[in-house]
C-alpha cells in the first residue's frame, strides 16, 4: 500500500532521469527545485500514514521548491546553498513533527 502511495512521484523523479540526463547544462540549475518538489509530493502521498503535522513540512519543501526554481531558472549552476537551505530546515522539521508525535510509553 505504501509502495502504491509513493509510486507517482518516484515515477515522476524516474522519468525525469533521461530528460536531465540528455540535457545537462540547461537543467542543472532546476534540480535543486525539483528534488524539493519530488520530494513534497512523496511526503503528501504518504501523509495518511504520518503524523498530521507532515503536511506542513511538505508544503515547505513544495513552496521551497517553487521559489528555488524561479529563483535559480537561467542559471547553469545553483548555489550550494539551494540545496543546503531547504533541505537542512526541511529535515530538521521533519525529525521534530516525528519526535513530538512519537509513541511514548507511561512508566
Amino acid at each position: 500500500m505504501l509502495a502504491g502511495q509513493l509510486a507517482p512521484c518516484l515515477l515522476a523523479g524516474t522519468l525525469l532521469t533521461p530528460v536531465v540526463y540528455e540535457n545537462p547544462m540547461l537543467l542543472i540549475g532546476l534540480m535543486p527545485g525539483l528534488w524539493a518538489l519530488l520530494f513534497s509530493l512523496g511526503i503528501f502521498a504518504l501523509r495518511p500514514n504520518l503524523p498530521r503535522a507532515t503536511g506542513w513540512v511538505a508544503l515547505f519543501y513544495f513552496a521551497a521548491g517553487i521559489i528555488v526554481i524561479s529563483l535559480t531558472a537561467g542559471n547553469n549552476f545553483p548555489s550550494p546553498w539551494s540545496v543546503g537551505l531547504v533541505f537542512g530546515p526541511g529535515q530538521l522539521a521533519g525529525g521534530a513533527v516525528l519526535y513530538w508525535n512519537r509513541e511514548r510509553s507511561n512508566p
